[in-house]
């Protein structure tokens, strides 16, 4: 894959708004259509950015066949999509070399560089190359989530220190994120802000219910060990009523979570991944409970989602969901952690025999307003690089 210089939209000078001017470049391990917390939050700021006049390049790695660039991504002229080929075909720590090399040459190219996710190497690799001013939304989990995992960390965090001293502003998705993030690097911790993740709330209110002949239960997230969805196939096959278990995502796991869907009588699942936006919200819509049982997470979007789409939410009763369920005008039943699959069984049934809620809101911002207050930061960044400032 050659990798060239940005070239700037050909509306960038008359591009209007209180970001019109600001080169943005939203560095990620992963982008849409992989679903994941992550790849859902770069999207969703993009188009956020886009609206304020920004001007914007999402630099991405993928898989080698899927490497490439994507100028006017959907019709927007101030967004630009560049996938760098992973090199290691390694689902769990893929490594894009020319990304490296694009960040190297083109390290004044940008006005701000918004860096994204401590647990990967994209944004290691733009607080060592970048000159212009570095925001970081670590979406920190804090650990490994494997045992290679955590012996990969015990070797990258020393060195991933850096980031949390490059960067002007770091950016969190929650208040317990914010938390983890200043217990673990105190050193830093004047910098933290907390901008939580917003809700689609227009288009989740218009998108179009699927036609189904029973309730639904929907999984939505990376198909990781760590997010337990075996489990809530287990919980799903004991049902003593017929249901239809839909899971959305992609990941290492995904082989194995099909072969146990069938090894207990569950085959009728839908395992679908390269969904799109407009796709996933119908079938947020159409879900009657949204489950989520991971047992790490910055913020609980699946709640959020779920919760403002209408259904029922299920969730293990980790830091993150806590927050986030005390934002929902519903009831979310929580489940232990390290509860069984008759516990999450016992939580699905009683969800799915509770009646409809009349409010379904959610006291969370619009990405709209999110992508204001992040645009805050990039100009509290550019402000403190100015030489006034200095």
């Amino acid at each position: 894959m050659t990798v060239l210089a940005p070239q700037p939209p050909l509306d960038r000078l008359t591009r209007t708004g209180p970001g019109a001017g600001i080169r943005v470049a939203l560095v990620t391990p992963a982008f849409a259509p992989q679903i994941g917390g992550v790849e859902v939050h770069v999207e969703r700021l993009a188009m956020a950015l886009d609206d304020l006049g920004c001007t914007v390049d999402v630099l991405t790695q993928a898989p080698r066949d899927h490497a490439g660039s994507d100028q006017g991504w959907k019709g927007r002229t101030g967004i630009t999509i560049t996938r760098f080929a992973d090199v290691t075909r390694s689902r769990r720590f893929p490594i894009a070399p020319t990304l490296w090399t694009h960040l190297k040459r083109n390290a004044a190219a940008y006005d701000v560089v918004h860096a994204h996710s401590f647990h990967a190497a994209p944004a290691l690799a733009a607080s060592l190359l970048c000159t212009a001013p570095l925001v970081f939304t670590p979406h920190y989990h804090g650990i490994g989530h494997t045992p290679l995992a955590r012996l990969v960390h015990a070797v990258y965090d020393p060195t991933a220190r850096h980031i949390f001293a490059k960067a002007t502003s770091v950016v969190c998705v929650s208040a317990i994120e914010a938390a983890a993030v200043r217990s673990a690097h105190p050193r830093h911790a004047a910098k933290v802000h907390v901008v939580r993740n917003g809700i689609d709330h227009d288009a989740l209110a218009a998108a179009d219910p699927y036609q189904v002949d029973r309730p639904i239960v929907l999984v939505v997230g990376r198909l990781e060990a760590y997010k337990q969805v075996d489990l809530a196939i287990e919980a799903v096959s004991q049902l003593d009523r017929p249901v239809e278990l839909v899971v959305i995502g992609d990941g290492p796991e995904r082989s194995r979570l099909i072969e146990l869907a069938h090894a207990r009588g569950v085959e009728d699942a839908r395992f679908l991944r390269g969904v799109d936006a407009e796709e996933l919200r119908r079938w947020q819509r159409t879900a009657t409970v949204a489950l989520t049982l991971s047992r790490h997470e910055a913020f609980g979007l699946v709640l959020a989602e779920g919760a403002a789409a209408g259904a029922k939410v299920v969730a293990t009763s980790i830091p993150a969901h806590r927050e986030v369920a005390s934002l929902i005008h519903d009831d979310v039943t929580m489940v232990d952690v390290n509860a069984d699959a008759r516990q999450v069984r016992d939580a699905v049934e009683r969800s799915l025999e509770r009646p409809q809620s009349v409010d379904r809101s959610v006291d969370l911002p619009s990405w709209e307003a999110v992508g204001a207050e992040v645009l805050a930061q990039y100009e509290m960044a550019l402000h403190r690089r100015s030489p006034a400032w200095q």
